[in-house]
């Protein structure tokens, strides 16, 4: 009687561990694709085999007791370990987004958003057209509670051209260029960067940042990494580019900022300069038709400053779009199209180097310049 009865209950639950697999991965397989997330990677698939070899080889050993024990005393356990199993499914598959597991990695998924042909899969451009004008901003509002940081900004910046933007502090420099690429949101008027306008839709958000560098006042290079893991990192994460190519194209541009021997050492073990290079070599490495710098050397010492300068002349040469933030008045004079200079949030003045420098047309210009140059 009780070989009859662990014979047929072992047949049931062969059966339900099965199902329970295949509808583990079913429900991973919807939880990705129905939940708007990214497809099932190679990691996913790996999970989900693991569950279910450890539900296969619990049902295995439960079926050896039952054979050489009573099976009331161990179906229970089997039946728990069924609901356990579908319980794991529901939480770690089924609903990513509602464990601290499952955010972390619906935020990764959704970082993997940015790959080339999931955004093929919609009608937004999938990388920047270069018809001019390159950057376009029109009517942009932005506050900080009552703070009106940017007032009616109205700017076109072309290919190629290279802008510098000065003015007093708080008058709204770097809150104008991170809007440009959403580090900042405005509130009112329009952005528009290559075709894509900036906006809520994170997906066009995200491919304008492919194709939109920066260069940060305090480098933001990740101390725990190498000089070169901090260059491949993007590449390989957002492009899905093999290690070696990434490295290959990493080494180049450390080349160009001239500190390829600093590969293999991790940021706190460089000067500031060094660091700030890095920065920019980091950028570059993603290829980008467009670079911001928010005050590249405003955290430098006086003598650390040239070098970064240098490279920066160097790229703007190359004929990369540059947009900079700086108060370094010799590097405007030597390389910009055009200064705009701002104050209390708005564009007071632009033009060519030359006449801004010789000619402020405004008196807060001619003021900033004097106290500035004397």
């Amino acid at each position: 009687m009780l070989l009859r009865r662990a014979k047929a209950t072992e047949s049931d639950l062969a059966l339900v561990s099965t199902l329970l697999v295949v509808l583990a991965t079913v429900a991973l397989a919807v939880a990705s694709i129905g939940g708007g997330l990214a497809p099932v990677g190679p990691g996913d698939l790996l999970i989900a085999f693991f569950a279910g070899l450890f539900m296969l080889g619990g049902h295995l050993l439960l079926v050896r007791a039952f054979r050489m024990g009573d099976a009331s005393v161990v179906a229970p356990f089997q039946y728990s370990q069924i609901v356990w199993g579908c319980l794991y499914g529901a939480l770690f598959f089924a609903a990513p987004h509602r464990t601290a597991h499952g955010r972390r990695r619906a935020r990764h998924r959704a970082f993997r958003l940015a790959r080339p042909e999931i955004i093929l899969e919609t009608t937004m451009p999938t990388s920047i057209d270069i018809a001019s004008p390159e950057i376009t901003l029109s009517g942009v509002h932005k506050w900080y509670g009552q703070y009106h940081a940017l007032d009616d900004i109205n700017l076109s910046i072309a290919p190629r051209e290279k802008v510098v933007i000065c003015g007093p502090s708080g008058s709204g420099k770097s809150t104008l260029i991170r809007c440009v690429n959403r580090l900042e949101a405005h509130q009112q008027g329009r952005i528009v960067v290559g075709g894509v306008e900036v906006g809520e839709d994170e997906r066009k958000v995200d491919a304008i940042r492919r194709e939109v560098g920066m260069v940060f006042q305090q480098f933001n290079l990740f101390p725990h990494l190498t000089i070169l893991e901090n260059c491949i990192l993007a590449p390989m994460w957002v492009k899905r580019m093999p290690r070696a190519q990434a490295t290959e194209i990493a080494m180049d541009y450390l080349n160009r900022v001239r500190i390829p021997e600093q590969a293999n050492k991790y940021p706190g073990q460089l000067s500031g300069g060094q660091q700030q290079r890095v920065a920019i070599a980091r950028a570059l490495c993603m290829n980008p038709k467009v670079m911001l710098f928010d005050e590249p050397t405003s955290a430098l010492d006086p003598e650390m400053v040239k070098e970064v300068l240098d490279t920066m002349v160097a790229l703007a040469n190359d004929g990369m779009t540059m947009v900079c933030v700086t108060h370094e008045m010799g590097f405007a004079r030597q390389v910009a199209d055009r200064v705009i200079f701002m104050d209390q949030g708005r564009i007071v003045e632009e033009g060519e180097p030359d006449e801004f420098f010789a000619h402020p047309k405004t008196d807060r210009a001619s003021l900033f310049l004097s106290q500035l140059l004397h």
